[in-house]
């Protein structure tokens, strides 16, 4: 909210707004504000029915120091949840709601980006080929000798999957399913 503004002015703005009934962009000519401080004013007469700033209102950390680091360890322990079922564990354990987007809001505080799992190519006929193959040709042999170069543990089908890591860490090379 601006702070040009004086007592008189704030008033001024809720008089011609609910007295004569101007538009946001017609009082801010008459005040000589932007419209969008007109709108700010009138946000604040109608949740505290007054035009000053009290403190308190609106933004600010909402949970205490031991609530806030049950969310820390909750984004660092299930990076693949969604704000919802972040929500849903963070009541379980402290036994107070809180909306998903004060689970996004700090997420997005804490500098937590979204990474979304690679896309693996799908096989084409030559690899299919190549590979039934190699395993015609070694059907008797002992595959416990075989080394496989191409071995970790990853999952393919989680192109939908977003986790959700610090900045400053860098892309996991694999995705592990939690």
């Amino acid at each position: 909210m601006n702070r040009h503004l004086t007592i008189g002015d704030r008033w001024l703005v809720i008089s011609l707004r609910v007295d004569q009934c101007l538009s946001f962009r017609h009082i801010a000519r008459i005040i000589n504000c932007t419209h969008q401080t007109v709108h700010n004013i009138l946000q604040l007469f109608h949740e505290t029915n007054n035009v000053i700033e009290l403190e308190g209102r609106g933004g600010g950390n909402s949970l205490s120091d031991d609530k806030f680091h049950t969310v820390i360890r909750l984004l660092y322990r299930y990076p693949s949840e969604t704000s919802s079922q972040l929500n849903n564990r963070f009541y379980q354990r402290t036994g107070r709601f809180v909306t998903t987007r004060v689970i996004r809001n700090y997420r997005r505080r804490l500098g937590f980006h979204p990474v979304h799992a690679k896309i693996q190519p799908l096989l084409n006929q030559r690899h299919t080929d190549d590979r039934l193959a190699f395993y015609q040709q070694h059907t008797h042999d002992d595959w416990s000798q075989f080394i496989f170069v191409d071995e970790k543990v990853f999952q393919v089908d989680a192109s939908r999957l977003v986790y959700w890591i610090p900045c400053g860490r860098s892309r996991p090379t694999t995705f592990r399913s939690q």
